[in-house]
C-alpha cells in the first residue's frame, strides 16, 4: 500500500469518527428541514452511507492521483471520482470537467492543468 493510499485511508483507523461527525450530519439534515424527525438507526444509516462514500471517493481520487505518478492528491482527483459516481459535469472556479465519448477525463485534465 503507498504512502498516499494508507494517508487517505483515514476511516479504517481504530477508533476513527470518519470524515464526517454525526453533529454535522444532524447540522444537515436540520438545514434541510427543521421539524424531521427521524429514528436513530435512520441517523446510522444514514452516517454509514455518508462514511463509506466518502472514503470511496477518496480511495479513488488517491488511485488516479497514483495514475499520474504523483504523490499529492489533487481537487482534479476529487472531482473525476465524483463525476464517475455522479455521471455529471463539475465545474469549480479553476477548471471544468466534462465526459468524453473516449473516456480520457484523466488525460484531458492533465493536458488542460499543462496549458
Amino acid at each position: 500500500m503507498s504512502d498516499l493510499t494508507r494517508r487517505a485511508n483515514i476511516s479504517n483507523q481504530p477508533n476513527s469518527q470518519g470524515v464526517s461527525s454525526r453533529k454535522k450530519l444532524k447540522d444537515i439534515i436540520s438545514q434541510i428541514d427543521s421539524q424531521l424527525t427521524y429514528d436513530l438507526r435512520v441517523e446510522d444509516f444514514l452516517y454509514e452511507v455518508l462514511d463509506e462514500f466518502v472514503e470511496k471517493i477518496t480511495q479513488q481520487a488517491c488511485d488516479f492521483a497514483l495514475h499520474r505518478n504523483s504523490k499529492d492528491l489533487e481537487d482534479q482527483d476529487i472531482h473525476l471520482s465524483v463525476r464517475q459516481h455522479f455521471s455529471k459535469n463539475l465545474t469549480t472556479e479553476q477548471s471544468t470537467f466534462q465526459q468524453r465519448e473516449d473516456g480520457s477525463e484523466l488525460k484531458r485534465a492533465r493536458t488542460n492543468q499543462k496549458k
